[in-house]
Parts: structure tokens; C-alpha cells; sequence
């Protein structure tokens, strides 16, 4: 397998021929790639699915629509139809037809990695098991979803912080300089998505996520009765997996295919056009940062929550459930932790590798 370093840029490369990206956006994904093992995980989904399909992809396992680019920060809250809070998995960028234990694997190590982080109060193996224990559930029953009303009070306790309150938020949105140009596509979009009545708009540009940094994304705020909104348009690529597990259908279809699911309460505002995604930008839709959560102590009730939500997303394709059931007793607990180590260690060094790299880099534009 080629290094991190030549792995990255040809990703880059593909990346930059497929949708143009913005230089000054990859350079602060570079830097943040550097900064420590579980955002260079974030990061580098490019890299893991080289790590899966080479290493540890069963061929036996069955096939499902999966999140691809799975993780415990990739999930979050919006409202729905009816103006209910939901929880689920935040982006599906990389969305694709892939082993199911991919998602698994790819949840279980991104814990192991924010334990060692001191982002999850769990044990590593202990916190796996919780993973693999919440999609067995709904995987061999019925789904679980996950509005916060009159039940999963708990978690709607866990979701609120101070970076979620309004004032907080909304701050933040309005410090961000205004953008220019901005293509007839994107502000096309962006207006016709915002209400008549909505005044002092202005478009910006809006640093957010790690694996989806360096692609185009536009952000419109606006005041609207007094108070502040926001749509936002995201560039969509072709998922880093299509190069060793290519599907016909497009991106699109793939991102159309979960938002659509009845299993997932809909965001009437998530939307996708060709190339783009649109969605709302508010306190309630955002993804959710572990260090922003009050308390650690029911970690290991979240992640088996996460393990849940991502059976929900496995169950939108009803022809792989009866398959995924048969499977399932091959993947113990056990070996779920021990691939989910050995690949979070891959990464790690891989990580290492990168940090050594991106020092290298740094000194010598230093020295010119």
C-alpha cells in the first residue's frame, strides 16, 4: 500500500478534477489532520477504506447502502416535519453499497480512537460491545428512531450545550465575512430556499466538518422577523469507497436514498440538486461535537445508541436484512474489537506518519 502522503494527494487530485476545492479550506484539513489521531481519522476517510478493502473486507459479509464515513461525531439533531428534535447520523457524503460491517467497524474504531482521546469515558472493548449490542437489537427486532420527545429523554438532556444556545450560535454565524464571487448555481439555490420576507443577506463562507473541508460550501444568513436563519449549499463527490466498490447510480441517488428512508424522520429542509446538497443551518440542525456534551458518564448508553441508529440505516434496504441476520453471529464481540483495534492502529500510524510530514512541511516554508 502507497504512504498517507501519496495516498492524500492523489486523493486530492481526484477530488480537485471532480469538484474544484479551495486551497486555503485543504490547508486547515491538513493542519487539523496533524493535530491528533481522531481528526485525522475524521479526516481521512480516503485512507481507511484502502485500510477495509485491503486488509479486512470479508467477502462474504453482505452488501448494504451504508453511511461509508461513519464515526461517533458524525451524528447530530434536526426537526422534522412537524417540528419534532431528531437524532441521527449527520452526513452521508460518502454514502455507497458496501460490506455491512464496514459501518460497524468503522463506528467501533472511531470510539476506540476518542477513548484514547479522552472524549468517551468507556473502555475500548467495553465500548465496541455497546456498539455491536445496539445494532444487534434493532437489526434482529424492529427499528428504533430516534425522536427526542416523549422518550429518549436522556439523550435530548445529552444534546444540549452551551455551543448549541442560540445567542452562542448565531454569533459565531454572523462574524463570518461575507464571500465573493458566488457562483449563479449556488445563489440560485441559496435564494430560492430563503423566505421573500428575509432581509440583510449576505452569503459566507463556513468552516465545518473534516472530511468534506476543501470542497465548495456556501452559506446564506439572513434576518428573518427579527431573528437570525441560514441555508447552506455543500458540493457533492463521488464517495472515496466507489474506488474499490463502484455502484452505477449516482451520488445523489445514494444521499436520496437515506433521506427518504421511513425510517429516518425527514428534514423537510435537506434537499439535493444535482452537485449540491442544501440544508438549514440552526442550533437544532447541526452535527454534534463529543466535547460539547455536558456529561461523560452515559457513554457507553450513547454508543450503543449510535450502534442502533446505524441498524436503522442498514434496515432502509429490506433485501439485506435476512442476509445481515444470518451474519451476525460471525461477528462476536470480540472479533469486532480486535479488527476495530488493529485498523484503529493502522490509522494511528498513519496519523504519525502525516504528523511527521506536515512538520517537515511547515519548517521548510519557515526557512524559505
Amino acid at each position: 500500500m502507497e504512504s498517507i502522503i501519496t495516498s492524500t494527494q492523489q486523493y486530492e487530485s481526484r477530488l480537485a478534477n471532480e469538484t474544484g476545492v479551495i486551497n486555503e479550506d485543504l490547508d486547515i484539513k491538513h493542519q487539523r489532520m496533524a493535530e491528533d489521531a481522531f481528526s485525522f481519522f475524521r479526516a481521512a476517510y480516503y485512507r481507511w477504506i484502502e485500510w477495509y478493502h485491503g486488509k479486512f473486507h470479508d467477502v462474504s459479509a453482505p452488501s448494504v447502502f451504508s453511511v461509508g464515513d461513519l464515526h461517533v461525531e458524525n451524528f447530530g439533531t434536526w426537526r422534522d416535519s412537524e417540528g419534532r428534535l431528531v437524532w441521527g447520523v449527520n452526513d452521508l457524503d460518502e454514502a455507497a453499497r458496501l460490506p455491512f460491517d464496514q459501518d460497524i467497524l468503522r463506528l467501533a474504531a472511531s470510539a476506540i480512537l476518542a477513548v484514547r482521546e479522552s472524549m468517551l469515558s468507556a473502555g475500548e472493548e467495553e465500548a465496541c460491545a455497546s456498539i455491536l449490542e445496539g445494532y444487534r437489537t434493532v437489526m434482529l427486532s424492529d427499528p428504533d428512531i430516534y425522536i427526542l420527545e416523549e422518550r429518549h429523554g436522556w439523550l435530548r438532556e445529552m444534546t444540549i450545550s452551551s455551543q448549541r444556545e442560540p445567542a452562542v450560535y448565531w454569533e459565531k454565524m454572523e462574524a463570518l465575512k461575507p464571500v465573493t464571487p458566488v457562483p449563479e448555481t449556488v445563489m440560485g439555490l441559496l435564494q430560492s430556499m430563503v423566505p421573500e420576507a428575509a432581509i440583510n443577506r449576505k452569503v459566507v463562507h463556513r468552516l465545518a466538518g473534516l472530511g468534506s473541508l476543501g470542497r465548495p460550501r456556501f452559506a446564506l444568513v439572513a434576518d428573518l422577523h427579527g431573528s437570525k436563519m441560514a441555508r447552506e449549499v455543500k458540493a457533492i463527490v463521488r464517495s472515496a469507497a466507489d474506488r474499490f466498490y463502484p455502484e452505477a447510480c449516482s451520488q445523489e441517488e445514494r444521499y436520496l436514498r437515506f433521506i427518504q428512508s421511513p425510517f429516518r424522520p425527514a428534514d423537510p429542509f435537506l434537499k439535493v440538486f444535482p452537485g449540491w446538497i442544501h440544508r438549514r443551518l440552526s442550533p437544532d440542525c447541526s452535527r454534534i461535537d463529543l466535547s460539547s456534551l455536558p456529561s461523560k458518564k452515559d457513554a457507553l448508553r450513547l454508543v450503543k445508541a449510535m450502534g442502533k441508529e446505524t441498524a436503522n440505516m442498514h434496515r432502509i434496504d429490506p433485501a439485506a436484512v435476512a442476509p445481515i441476520r444470518a451474519f451476525l453471529p460471525q461477528l462476536c464481540e470480540k472479533g469486532l474489537y480486535r479488527s476495530a483495534e488493529t485498523l484503529a492502529n493502522r490509522l494511528t500510524e498513519d496519523w504519525q506518519a502525516w504528523r511527521k510530514h506536515y512538520k517537515k512541511s511547515v519548517l521548510s516554508k519557515t526557512e524559505k
